[in-house]
């Protein structure tokens, strides 16, 4: 049977490691300042066109930097393979 010194140091520790948990990680934020003006993405006939941004979390670089802009507008999924999140 448990005496009454065991049992107190037996609750501590459970309450040592339950203080030990951390929540859920913080999701990380990301601010992102576009600017555009007048003409900055003229089309044939020279008005004005939509510009598109896409942002990207990546695990490296590498294959980002080596890629060909075509596959990474067409299909960016496979064009960095397992570096995109």
């Amino acid at each position: 049977m448990i005496d009454r010194r065991e049992f107190i140091v037996a609750l501590g520790a459970t309450g040592l490691l339950a203080a030990c948990q951390s929540g859920p990680p913080k999701p990380s934020a990301v601010t992102v300042n576009l600017t555009g003006a007048a003409g900055m993405n003229p089309g044939p006939g020279g008005g004005d066109r939509p510009v598109t941004v896409l942002v990207m979390r990546l695990r490296s670089t590498g294959k980002f930097n080596s890629a060909d802009y075509f596959a990474l507008q067409g299909d960016a999924g496979s064009a960095l393979a397992g570096d995109l999140i």
